[in-house]
């Protein structure tokens, strides 16, 4: 979207997905490795759903993308909605994301304006 190029989002564009910024992923593996209390799957993700349709909007938005989306066929056998309980995490480590999904975007655009 920096630069220019057209951007296509397969399917519907209303299939969701929890999204999270990588410094809340690192910041549950640094606690798990000195505080584990179980074993099992650990839920990593915000809880919330975002649509990807959402998702190009708020990117256009900062990027100063005027392009409307190309419109691509949906993945065969891809999950329409997906979102995580991180329940555990919460209750095991008192953890919860600190990067809500509008500022880990403005964070990773800014990144790559700068260093791309």
């Amino acid at each position: 979207m920096l630069a220019g190029d057209h951007v296509r989002i397969n399917g519907s564009g209303l299939q969701t997905r929890d999204y999270i910024f990588v410094s809340d992923v690192v910041a549950v593996l640094m606690s798990g490795l000195k505080h584990l209390k179980s074993v099992g799957p650990y839920h990593v993700g915000t809880g919330k759903e975002t649509s990807v349709k959402s998702l190009y909007k708020k990117l256009a938005n900062l990027t100063g993308c005027k392009l409307k989306p190309q419109k691509g066929p949906a993945d065969i056998g891809a999950l329409q909605r997906s979102v995580l309980d991180n329940g555990k995490l919460r209750r095991e480590f008192g953890w919860s994301p600190k990067v809500d999904l509008d500022t880990g975007l403005k964070l990773t655009v800014d990144w790559f304006r700068d260093n791309v």
